[in-house]
């Protein structure tokens, strides 16, 4: 019947290991094929997500450029409006010397304190007038006083004097010239005004280096058959530079660029006769030269009229002089000073009416003349330059373009990366799997064969069939071992399930060695006298404590005996070394289980302590186990703080060494009351 029974369970161990062996060979194709078509298509994803940030690069360039230009255009617009606004509100009017009246001119200046956007950027008002020598003398507007009052020249304004003092050597030189020709042309002499009022040279009306507003104040000469405006004298606006580079740039790059601290954009306001010394610039610790070349530069600090024309006319070019004819044309309309149609008017005089040598002056030469004659410069005296913080645009969309790179790949190398988690999960899973079924077959067999043995000797018991009193000892014997190895099987089966839940606790109290190995070798004492094992004890004397849990350190000691005695093959020699040994200046103690038995595979030692891992040729040679002896082992010995080292050779046997720390006699004391460790020491 015992014979019966075992080929039952034979079969039925066949038949769980077949069905472990089809899981095991089971193929998920569509599994394969949908991670095999991911890993295509993350280079053709790589590929198009290069191209797309290299266009998107490019528009992003493109944009930011744009609104770069578009930025520093309105603030070049928004600063020539403020200097305009001076301008033209300081403008004089064509009604002749009652515009010098010092009350008249106060009345505007105090409105222009009240109400204008940045009074403070009007820092003083000079005037120039013919001294009876024929020298230009210079008047400061006295805010106090409310008047002009003659002053020196400051040393600010020297190159402007000398302009001046050229401007009038030229414009008698030029009034004789004239006056030579007209002679000529009609065989009579001109007076001396009309061969002045036909010459009119103005000086720029922005001066980079003060800085300030130069305007003409003209004086019309009515009795004149051609009215021509003469430069009599000249305002002098002149600006508060410290105001410009404290308040007015400041705000209008911080309106137009950004504040400061989080603007993307260092700016710099040079002049253009003198780029190495900067008006302005946003961050005084970067040096000039970086801004000789910007991503943006644009000039400004000129005289808009065409934009600001609302600003004068309504205030103080309301009215025209009775004797001025009327004009048309583009400088006619309502907003332009009266100054601009004027030169309008002298266009018209020279082509229709000035003949030189005999004949008359095309509209062409002319406009030529005049222009030479009213040139007004059409390009601001200063540059704004802009440059991006990262030092140009160019090298911020790079920038931005590598981060985006950097993110997408580290996307995709992500995706890959999971991807191939995935895949070696799936493996795992698969392998688990195997592993485990092959657990429930092997449990199951090693479950039922105990279980059988003792069910077949109850029956022959209950039968009557064994009634010799020999047998029945006998039997006895067989249920009780078959019911220990039972009983063995499922604490270990109970043990891996707390390590793996993680409620398995050990108590680590000092305790001798010698305690741990007696209780493995009297739990192995019945397997190793039936099986005839010879074993080969070295034990040293005086042997350090070590922090154990003994009856776990002994069920650990015990399946290395175990599966020494179950891989021996035709041997039956088991060495077994207890010492003390130092290792990397600490004291350790070392257990050595050795056999001579079947050895392991270099391949498979890396995975001898996974849960239900057995190796190729013991499966094959169908010795019986379950795969969890070697990971409990581990298990236990790293909660002792310790390690497990393992040697082996095919065909030659295997070593199985444990090393575990060593308790000093102080720790002992500070941990272990006296009376205790004496205890220890008795029952060790």
């Amino acid at each position: 019947m015992l014979n019966h029974h075992a080929r039952r369970f034979a079969r039925e161990k066949a038949v769980l290991r077949c069905a472990a062996m089809r899981l095991g060979q089971a193929k998920p194709i569509f599994t394969w094929g949908l991670v095999a078509a991911l890993l295509a298509l993350l280079p053709l994803l790589a590929v198009l997500q290069y191209r797309w940030l290299g266009k998107v690069s490019e528009g992003e360039r493109e944009r930011m450029k744009n609104n770069l230009n578009a930025s520093a255009r309105q603030f070049c617009q928004d600063f020539d409006a403020e200097v305009t606004a001076a301008f033209l509100y300081f403008q004089a009017t064509p009604e002749g010397p009652t515009e010098l009246k010092n009350e008249a001119f106060a009345e505007r200046y105090e409105h222009w304190m009240s109400t204008g956007t940045h009074p403070q950027l009007v820092k003083e008002v000079y005037q120039t007038q013919t001294q009876s020598d024929g020298s230009i003398g210079l008047t400061r507007f006295n805010s106090q006083t409310r008047s002009f009052e003659d002053c020196p020249w400051p040393e600010s304004f020297a190159k402007m004097r000398r302009a001046m003092n050229a401007q009038q050597a030229r414009r008698e030189s030029l009034r004789l010239m004239l006056h030579d020709v007209l002679k000529r042309r009609d065989g009579k002499p001109l007076d001396s005004n009309q061969g002045t009022m036909v010459v009119h040279i103005s000086l720029g009306p922005v001066d980079e280096d003060l800085p300030g507003l130069v305007i003409s104040i003209p004086e019309f000469n009515k009795d004149s058959a051609v009215p021509l405006p003469v430069a009599r004298a000249y305002r002098i606006i002149a600006l508060d530079a410290d105001y410009l580079r404290r308040v007015l740039i400041p705000e209008l790059a911080a309106r137009h660029f950004g504040a400061a601290p989080v603007s993307e954009y260092n700016l710099a306001v040079v002049k253009r006769s003198d780029p190495a010394h900067p008006v302005f610039q946003s961050d005084d610790h970067l040096p000039a030269t970086l801004f000789n070349e910007g991503d943006v530069a644009a000039d400004f600090f000129k005289i808009r009229l065409n934009e600001t024309n609302r600003l004068f006319l309504a205030q103080t070019r309301s009215t025209k002089t009775k004797d001025e004819p009327a004009t048309s044309g583009k400088n006619n309309t309502p907003g332009f000073s009266v100054f601009e149609s004027r030169q309008q008017q002298v266009a018209i005089s020279l082509s229709s009416e000035i003949k030189l040598g005999g004949e008359p002056v095309s509209g062409s030469k002319a406009d030529d003349a005049l222009q030479s004659m009213l040139k007004r410069k059409d390009e601001g005296q200063w540059n704004l330059v802009v440059k991006h913080r990262s030092g140009s645009l160019e090298a911020a969309v790079a920038s931005v373009r590598r981060r985006n790179l950097a993110i997408s790949f580290g996307v995709l190398l992500l995706l890959g990366i999971s991807v191939g988690l995935i895949v070696q999960s799936s493996r795992r899973a698969q392998k688990l799997a195997t592993q485990q079924m092959e657990f429930v077959a092997g449990v199951s067999h090693e479950l039922r064969t105990p279980l059988a043995v003792i069910c077949s000797a109850a029956e022959n018991l209950a039968d009557g069939v064994i009634d010799n009193r020999d047998q029945i000892k006998r039997y006895g014997g067989l249920i009780r071992d078959e019911g220990r190895r039972l009983t063995g099987m499922v604490e270990q089966v109970l043990e891996f399930a707390g390590a793996q839940s993680g409620r398995q606790t050990y108590e680590l109290r000092p305790a001798m060695v010698s305690r741990v190995i007696e209780d493995a070798l009297a739990a192995s004492y019945l397997q190793l006298s039936e099986g005839g094992f010879a074993l080969d004890l070295h034990q040293s004397e005086d042997l350090p404590l070590i922090n154990a849990d003994v009856s776990a350190l002994s069920r650990a000691m015990q399946n290395l005996l175990s599966n020494a005695m179950k891989y021996s093959g035709e041997s039956r020699w088991i060495g077994l070394r207890v010492d003390a040994v130092k290792n990397a200046g600490r004291d350790e103690v070392r257990l050595a289980v050795t056999d001579r038995g079947l050895g392991i595979a270099p391949q498979e030692l890396p995975h001898i302590f996974e849960p239900f891992y057995r190796g190729k040729e013991v499966s094959a040679a169908q010795i019986r186990g379950n795969g969890l002896g070697l990971s409990l082992v581990k298990h236990i010995v790293d909660a002792h703080g310790g390690r497990v080292v393992v040697e082996s050779n095919v065909g030659q046997g295997s070593n199985f060494t444990i090393f575990l720390p060593a308790v000093s006699a102080a720790q002992v004391a500070s941990e272990v009351p006296s009376e205790n460790y004496e205890q220890a020491h008795l029952a060790g």
